[in-house]
């Protein structure tokens, strides 16, 4: 026996056979351990239904646009990485549950029906647009606590096929639950006793044309402010075949008027474009009394020969769609709509378009005339003579502007509202301005008046523009900003202002603002970035957060991957501003070269459409007064030298720079070391070991190229200028600074052809003509000091003029033997076996020469004079003693002649007579001692004393404290050898000596030049001090001092030598001269009168010649002839015993 039809489907047919797939499943077994996903590859390779993922949230976003964004962190694997997750498909009930799911928590994923998208330099986003099922637990909660979410459990019954897949051909099947007709649905009614459509009558035959099926959900909610009345008072049963169905009449309804949030309009719109099952808050029918109507019989017919039903239900769809643009061209020839004059009333086309599809037979083909509706809201009635199609259709979208507006002139529509959702109503109604008759189009569109509450002005905020298509003003054609897609191609666009930063300069001397802008037609939050440049600051827009910003002939453009806009300063873009607290385009501002446009009436309305979307995406971002401070929150990067940057500049040692490069080279850890140089010198820099810098110096910077950097560096090439733009200063391990730079697309080839964009490149090139003007005035070298050896600094380059001694040749090198007569004791150690080097000791110097070095090495011999350029002397890697090192392409050896009349060879030449008296000296003395001839005094020169430091103190430090004892003690005359070997220190001492030694050789060199501040010798040749950046003036408020400093070698009668200062303003031979000198050469007279004071002492050791008062070296046997001499000498306290200072406070002559 056949029972009964089932009063809730409405149907006939026998049960259909249960299968195990029919109970629906709570997803608890989808995520077993063995389905997990680990790495990024399986992630991408391996999504399906029988997968999932496991993280911990890190991040969760709030609800925009109907989906929810989650950050997460993989979890319980070997491999972790970030991921984020898009959530679609929930409703209120859902929501709450995810709002519940805390941070920290352990959260499993299933990958049913999920979209993996993966990017360069991005996290993974999974998006899940169906449904989505999750299990998570907290973090203080185990895994076996874990709560599950499935949104699949709403979708399951009406997703499953009517028929089962067993039973294609089953005429008995019973059709799935929660399927309805969409004939059987109505309009909801607010004022007087609800207005139904009645239900087309019930077949028991296989129907022409199928209703289309249409999931029933949820109860609309109630519509505010919202009457539908009636037109004309009679019912007419409408022709399914012919007729506009109620299905049609309701999903207008729900996309133009009931819509209350745009999230849940993205959502239906989302899964209409896919083409999948209907799913929407559609009401049940009900009846004129208030009563629910009984469903129709539903018949689902089936062929052997007919499609699954999945297929019949896309096939339905699209007949449907087709009928949509039928309906909606037949509209179109009746007649348009326009906005009614008064409260309640049609318009004049409205009522005649009403009356023409009254009296027309109703045709198969033709769309119903049987009703019209006033939709009433505020103070605006607009009257529709039929729904309006389906707006996501192409066609239904280029049509209904036309049909909204009228007879609207081409250029002038703008946007249509119908496909975008409407905010809901806020506080205060704005009426808009009058609009001229170009603007009739922007009049003639319905709208419901709806405004931002706080804003003062006049304008009538609308629904907003499309998220789809672009719209046409006065002005042009106006792009959504997902299409702004082709590079370098010009864009009208116009966008709500997200964020704005303040203009700051470029390396190209240019100004530059970045702005964040957003329309309807970006998803997921998302922003477009725009960047524009202009010659002045003042051309730059300065927007506030939700300021709407109009750009004319923006270029397209792509920044890490993604879409962007660019306004170069040499292209024509220009720029307006509508600010919607105001309700008005802001004024113009006042620039020499002015980029910026006035809104035309058409524009600044889609504006103001525009600020009404946002504010219902951001409630109440126009509720507050914006003051925009430009303040030095973050100071900007800018562009400096190497002389300026520093680690501790600001920002945080972050800089731009322009340079040229030198050499570089790859590194075992992945990094490139990259040299360059913009020809300004920094202190703070290493001296790099490179041929290419050998000239430089300090003027060369180590920048270390890290991770793209890296890969692109053997692409630089020496005498190419790049621009590097967010360099970083830091200290090196040892000690120095250097640069690290990893941003690619911050740095750019620059052209020395196009210095009128590169002021900095123009002041390199200047930097480096002088510097190439300066080595050809040193004969192609760098202007390094020169210098003797003792006087050498290590890792330093100087010049010097020494003799050969010894050349040895090797394979791809040679060691140069030299010596310039003057002794230092950390210089790398000879065989003492060899005749050139006897009795040199610590004076020979051993030069490795690469390179061009080694063949002009070739071309010397013992005993020639060179100038040798540039030498450097280092460390070696196993004594650590100095070894001298010359290498290069550049001719750094030059030969001089004996007889040139040079200085700095003549001074050579003397040091090598000294050295060799002190020679003859020492046989001499061991000759005497052995056959009692009579004593030669020696020669005393700085090189003998290396081990005794230099005196360098000002006048007046040299005297020594008196004490009770000093008188007792000066009257005991003492040998040299007891004032060596006393303790104590400071004292006195008395001692009988004669002069037999002084030096520097010329007396007019008696001045030295010191920094008083940190006590080091400043050159003759100099006036300020290379340490403390000091320099002399005139009135003296610097460190820098002349004073006078010279040594005697006093010589007692057991033949002890001692070296004593004089340099004491109080000693007799200084006592009343000018106690700051500037020289003799200015001051003729202090120089007679200390000649004439030192001339008793010095004897037959003090010559004049050339009117020069020297040292007596032209004969080496000679005997000094000087009086003896009692004289008091103290000693300085510091230093061991062997190497105390003493300094002449009196003296008297004996005999």
């Amino acid at each position: 026996m056949k029972r009964a039809a089932d009063t809730e489907l409405g149907g006939s047919g026998k049960r259909i056979r249960r299968t195990d797939a029919d109970a629906l499943d709570d997803g608890a077994s989808d995520f077993d351990a063995t389905y997990r996903i680990s790495t990024i590859d399986d992630l991408q390779n391996g999504a399906g239904n029988t997968r999932f993922i496991q993280g911990t949230l890190s991040m969760k976003y709030p609800p925009i646009n109907g989906k929810i964004r989650l950050v997460m962190r993989t979890s319980g694997s070997a491999v972790t990485f970030n991921f984020d997750v898009v959530l679609l498909g929930y409703t209120s009930e859902h929501l709450e549950d995810i709002r519940a799911i805390p941070c920290k928590s352990t959260v499993q994923i299933s990958l049913r029906g999920v979209s993996v998208e993966i990017a360069k330099n991005a996290s993974p986003k999974l998006t899940f647009a169906q449904g989505f099922l999750l299990r998570f637990w907290k973090p203080s909660e185990g895994s076996e606590s874990g709560q599950i979410i499935n949104t699949f459990q709403n979708t399951a019954e009406h997703e499953k096929p009517a028929i089962d897949a067993h039973g294609q051909d089953d005429w008995f099947a019973t059709p799935s639950k929660n399927l309805t007709s969409s004939s059987s649905h109505a309009y909801p009614m607010t004022g007087g006793s609800p207005t139904t459509l009645p239900a087309p009558e019930a077949t028991s035959t296989m129907a022409a044309e199928p209703p289309l099926l249409c999931a029933s959900s949820e109860e609309p909610e109630a519509y505010a402010n919202l009457r539908l009345t009636e037109v004309i008072g009679h019912q007419q049963q409408p022709n399914k075949s012919a007729g506009v169905s109620p299905s049609n009449i309701e999903r207008f309804k729900e996309q133009h008027i009931s819509r209350q949030t745009a999230a849940l309009h993205r959502e239906f719109l989302d899964k209409r474009r896919k083409l999948k099952t209907l799913k929407g808050p559609y009401s049940k029918p009900t009846s004129k009394f208030g009563g629910q109507l009984s469903r129709a019989s539903s018949h689902i017919t089936a062929d052997k020969k007919l499609l699954s039903t999945q297929q019949k239900r896309t096939k339905h769809e699209k007949n449907a769609r087709r009928k949509l643009k039928r309906q909606l061209k037949e509209l179109i020839d009746s007649g348009p709509l326009t906005t009614s004059a008064e409260p309640g009333t049609a318009s004049s086309a409205l009522q005649s378009a009403a009356d023409r599809a009254l009296s027309a037979p109703a045709q198969p083909s033709s769309p119903p005339a049987n009703r019209s509706l006033h939709i009433e809201e505020g103070t605006d009635d607009v009257a529709l003579a039929s729904p309006l199609p389906d707006p996501s259709s192409r066609s239904a979208r280029s049509l209904l502007p036309v049909v909204l507006g009228g007879a609207q002139k081409e250029h002038t529509q703008c946007p249509s509202i119908g496909s975008m959702p409407t905010p809901p109503p806020l506080h205060q109604s704005i009426s808009a301005p009058q609009l001229s008759q170009s603007d009739a189009g922007v009049a003639s569109i319905p709208t419901d008046s709806t405004s931002i509450s706080c804003l003062p002005g006049n304008w009538t905020f609308t629904s907003a523009p499309s998220s789809v298509s672009g719209f046409r003003t006065d002005n042009g054609y106006y792009t959504p900003l997902v299409e702004v897609k082709v590079k370098n191609k010009p864009y009208n666009v116009m966008g709500v202002v997200r964020s704005a930063g303040m203009p700051s300069s470029t390396a190209r001397g240019e100004f530059k603002t970045r702005v964040m802008l957003m329309d309807q037609s970006l998803h997921d939050s998302e922003e477009f970035g725009v960047n524009l440049f202009s010659k002045f600051e003042a051309q730059l827009p300065t927007p506030n957060q939700g300021d709407v910003l109009v750009l004319r002939n923006l270029m397209g453009d792509n920044y890490n991957d993604r879409p962007s806009g660019t306004g170069p300063s040499y292209k024509g873009w220009t720029w307006a501003l509508f600010d919607p607290r105001l309700g008005q385009a802001q004024p113009e501002k006042p620039t020499e070269s002015k980029i910026e446009f006035q809104l035309s009436q058409n524009e600044a309305q889609c504006c103001a459409q525009l600020a009404t979307w946002f504010n219902t995406v951001v409630p109440g971002v126009y509720d507050a007064t914006v003051h925009k401070i430009k303040g030095p929150s973050v100071q900007a990067r800018i562009h400096r030298l190497i002389s300026e940057a520093s680690p501790d500049a600001e920002p945080q040692g972050f800089f731009d720079c322009t340079v040229e490069v030198l050499d570089g080279y790859p590194n075992d850890n992945g990094v490139y070391s990259l040299y360059v140089t913009d020809y300004t010198s920094n202190a703070q820099l290493a001296v790099v070991n490179k041929d290419r810098c050998a000239d430089m110096g300090n003027r060369v910077l180590k920048l270390e190229l890290f991770n793209e950097a890296a890969e692109y560096g053997p692409k630089f090439k020496p005498g190419e200028f790049w621009f590097f733009g967010n360099s970083r200063m830091k200290v090196s391990e040892g000690g120095y600074v250097e640069a690290t730079f990893s941003a690619v697309q911050k740095m750019r080839k620059l052209d020395e052809d196009e210095l009128d964009t590169e002021p900095h490149l123009e002041a390199l090139l200047k930097r480096k003509q002088e510097w190439l003007a300066k080595q050809e005035a040193n004969g192609g070298a760098a202007a390094f000091p020169h210098l003797l050896i003792e006087q050498a600094e290590p890792d330093h380059h100087f010049l010097c003029t020494v003799e050969v001694l010894q050349v040895s040749s090797k394979d791809t090198y040679t060691y140069l033997y030299v010596t310039d007569y003057t002794s230092r004791p950390d210089l790398s150690p000879v065989a003492a076996t060899t005749p050139e080097f006897r009795d040199l000791e610590d004076r020979v110097v051993k030069i490795a020469l690469f390179d061009a070095q080694v063949e002009s090495a070739k071309n010397l011999e013992s005993g020639d004079f060179i100038l040798v350029r540039n030498l450097r002397m280092r460390p070696s890697r196993s004594s650590r003693r100095l070894v001298g090192r010359l290498a290069s392409n550049q001719r750094y050896i030059v030969k001089l002649q004996p007889d040139a009349r040079n200085e700095e060879l003549r001074d050579l030449l003397r040091r090598k007579e000294t050295w060799t008296v002190q020679r003859n000296q020492k046989s001499r003395k061991n000759e005497r001692k052995k056959g009692g001839e009579k004593r030669i005094a020696g020669r005393y020169t700085k090189g003998a004393a290396a081990n005794h430091p230099r005196l360098f103190f000002p006048n007046n430090v040299a005297s020594i404290p008196p004490s009770e004892n000093t008188a007792v003690a000066c009257k005991v005359a003492k040998t040299i050898q007891q004032v060596e070997e006393s303790e104590k220190c400071p004292n006195k001492f008395r001692i009988r000596a004669r002069i037999v030694d002084f030096f520097p050789e010329k007396v007019t060199d008696f001045i030295q030049r010191r920094c008083a501040e940190c006590q080091q010798e400043v050159p003759s040749m100099l006036r300020y001090c290379n340490t403390c950046d000091d320099a002399m003036d005139p009135l003296n408020t610097t460190h820098v001092r002349n004073f006078y400093e010279f040594w005697i070698v006093v010589e007692d009668e057991a033949g002890s030598q001692l070296r004593v200062a004089v340099c004491d303003d109080r000693c007799p031979l200084l006592k009343g001269l000018d106690r700051e000198p500037d020289n003799f050469d200015s001051d003729e007279d202090v120089l007679d009168e200390l000649i004439r004071r030192l001339a008793p002492l010095l004897g037959n050791l003090l010559i004049v010649r050339d009117d020069v008062a020297r040292r007596q070296l032209d004969e080496p046997d000679l005997i000094p002839d000087t009086p003896e001499l009692a004289m008091v000498i103290g000693s300085m306290p510091g230093g061991k015993t062997e190497t105390r200072a003493y300094v002449l406070m009196e003296h008297e002559v004996v005999s």
